[in-house]
């Protein structure tokens, strides 16, 4: 009888270490949790009617690294607090955090987001990375789109996203400042054709969106694949676009003897940035505030010129009669 007794008494000491050891590692568990992911105070990216963005902070509560993710992006649907500003992810669009490893945040969005237009896609896309790496547990972002790779145009994967590759320039802050999003036409790596670079940046609404796109194509390109097109001597006078859509690009001397590569991946680098504001329909260069017949004393830039997507036929005809 009494052994029976103590079997019973050990099985009962066995339950409640066993309880004890439970609690004291769930408790361990709660305390590292709470220590690592407390409640932060996030900085959230809307838009405005005219494609501008700007930022506030809302409170996101503490949670597990993908629900607090989620928060961020529930917060985004809701919209701003800001008059003025709208949220940048549509509301039939769905879009779910699945996981948050090694400050990596992967983002699934639904078939909706091919819905999107191309400005809409961009602000989208900085919105939501932005917003999600102003947590200090996720420092990028990849997006699929029903668990498949979310692509570009020509096929290739965007990969993973973070604030150097989707860049808005300036520093950030809770003051609502205005960006805008441009499109800067850069040299390939092989300078046989220009590739597009999508920016937010920005705008000093004392300045002409074109005056900050040639300041843009001067400082280069930031996606690595891209090369500059416009030597780094060369100094932008003044730019002004006329009703016409003529849009009237004032450089200085340099411009006629420093190009980089071809000149024509110059020359369209330029006319097919600014080209592509609603407002210009053709660019006219003039050097130190004249109209010039040649540049560097070979191709005609006496006339306006319209944009063009076929840069790399002209720059293949160019070299083909070079070499005759």
């Amino acid at each position: 009888m009494k052994r029976m007794k103590f079997e019973r008494l050990q099985k009962v000491v066995g339950i409640l270490v066993i309880l004890f050891l439970v609690i004291i590692a769930g408790l361990a568990i709660f305390s590292g949790y709470s220590a690592d992911h407390r409640s932060e105070s996030a900085e959230l990216y809307f838009i405005s009617a005219t494609n501008h963005v700007g930022s506030e902070y809302r409170k996101i509560e503490a949670a597990p690294p993908e629900e607090m993710a989620q928060q961020i992006l529930e917060e985004l649907k809701i919209g701003p607090k800001t008059e003025g500003f709208f949220p940048a992810i549509p509301e039939e669009l769905n879009i779910s955090v699945t996981s948050v490893q090694n400050g990596q945040a992967e983002v699934d969005l639904g078939k909706e987001y091919y819905s999107l237009d191309n400005v809409s896609e961009v602000i989208f896309r900085s919105t939501v990375v932005w917003s999600l790496t102003s947590l200090d547990f996720i420092d990028r972002v990849h997006f699929t789109v029903e668990g498949r790779e979310l692509l570009r145009t020509n096929g290739e994967a965007f990969g993973v996203m973070d604030r150097n590759t989707i860049k808005i320039d300036g520093e950030i802050s809770a003051e609502n400042t205005e960006y805008a999003v441009l499109y800067l036409y850069f040299a390939n790596e092989n300078y046989t054709d220009l590739q597009i670079e999508e920016r937010i940046v920005e705008i000093n609404t004392n300045l002409a969106k074109e005056n900050t796109i040639i300041e843009q194509l001067l400082l280069g390109p930031e996606d690595a694949h891209c090369r500059s097109t416009i030597a780094s001597d060369v100094q932008l006078r003044e730019i002004t676009t006329t009703s016409d859509g003529i849009c009237y690009v004032n450089l200085s001397q340099d411009f006629l003897t420093k190009t980089i590569a071809n000149e024509y991946l110059t020359i369209y680098s330029i006319v097919n940035s600014l080209c592509s504001l609603d407002n210009v329909d053709k660019v006219q260069f003039l050097i130190e505030g004249k109209r010039m017949d040649l540049l560097n004393g070979r191709i005609d830039i006496s006339q306006p010129f319209s944009a063009t997507a076929d840069v790399s036929a002209l720059i293949a005809a160019d070299n083909a009669s070079g070499e005759k």
